[in-house]
């Protein structure tokens, strides 16, 4: 066998391209040198992100439990530390036209009772 395909770039490469592999029936593995470097370059980086993850992790744990704050819970996101750093910058949002229309429905009904009530009803300071 002088060639080979190589199953991870689907290229046509020379059998010296290969490292040796006896569990196969052509004694070669199925992707090329320069393949598995990259394939084993990413994951060498992916397991130091997760290991960066986990000591960043284990940390905000021990500052949490070194504040006696017994509850520990991940708001949501895509990894554990940037879930907890994105809560700590950026803390969960209020809407604000809920809260706007909830005044607003409060303050007709106030206005309505002083009405009612024969109270004088004060002027609107904001608007609402």
């Amino acid at each position: 066998m002088s060639h080979k395909q190589c199953m991870a770039c689907r290229l046509v490469k020379p059998a010296d391209a290969f490292n040796k592999d006896s569990t196969k029936t052509c004694g070669l593995q199925s992707q090329c040198k320069s393949c598995r470097k990259t394939i084993r370059a990413e994951k060498r980086r992916v397991d130091e992100a997760e290991l960066a993850e986990a000591a960043e992790v284990a940390a905000i744990k021990k500052r949490q439990h070194s504040s006696h704050q017994k509850h520990y819970r991940l708001p949501r996101g895509r990894t554990g530390a940037e879930r907890l750093q994105n809560f700590y910058e950026f803390p969960p949002r209020v809407d604000e036209t809920a809260v706007l229309n909830t005044v607003k429905l409060a303050m007709a009904e106030l206005r309505q009772e002083w009405r009612l009530s024969g109270l004088p009803v004060p002027a609107d300071p904001i608007g609402i």
